[in-house]
């Protein structure tokens, strides 16, 4: 640190910047790939399938049938 004239100050607030920006990507929202029609309940096509299309692929639908 006395090589490059650095404060502890200096690395902390590096720190803290580097650490914000990483947190601004994770809380960006998806849009809606698939809708029910009958309750309007939407799902990204992130995570678990949700019960409603997996019970209506057990059906015999498609999921693309609930693409929006």
């Amino acid at each position: 640190m006395a090589e490059h004239s650095l404060t502890a100050a200096d690395t902390a607030a590096a720190s803290a910047a580097a650490h914000k920006g990483a947190t601004k990507k994770s809380g960006k929202k998806v849009a809606a790939k698939y809708r029910d029609p009958a309750t309007g309940a939407t799902w990204t096509d992130r995570g678990l399938k949700p019960k409603w299309l997996a019970q209506a692929v057990a059906d015999g639908k498609t999921v693309s049938d609930f693409a929006i």
